[in-house]
């Protein structure tokens, strides 16, 4: 089997996969975790495309009050 150039995955003790990658030198983490390696090989495949696409989007990025949001608005 070819050795994994993007991401890691790990086997829990639950039998499910978690699946990891580093992104601006920050840590990610699936939003969920795998019942097959190849669901979670598939999932950094994926994560992998959106990062060379320039789609990739951080899980929490845009969730921020509404108020802040609002007053920098106003003040532009």
């Amino acid at each position: 089997m070819a050795r994994r150039q993007f991401g890691n995955i790990e086997r829990l003790r639950s039998g499910r996969y978690r699946a990891t990658y580093w992104h601006n030198g920050i840590r990610e983490k699936a939003p969920t975790t795998f019942i097959t390696k190849k669901d979670a090989d598939l999932f950094l495949a994926g994560i992998q495309k959106e990062i060379s696409d320039g789609t990739w989007k951080r899980k929490d990025e845009g969730n921020q009050p509404f108020a802040p949001f609002a007053l920098q608005w106003l003040e532009s």
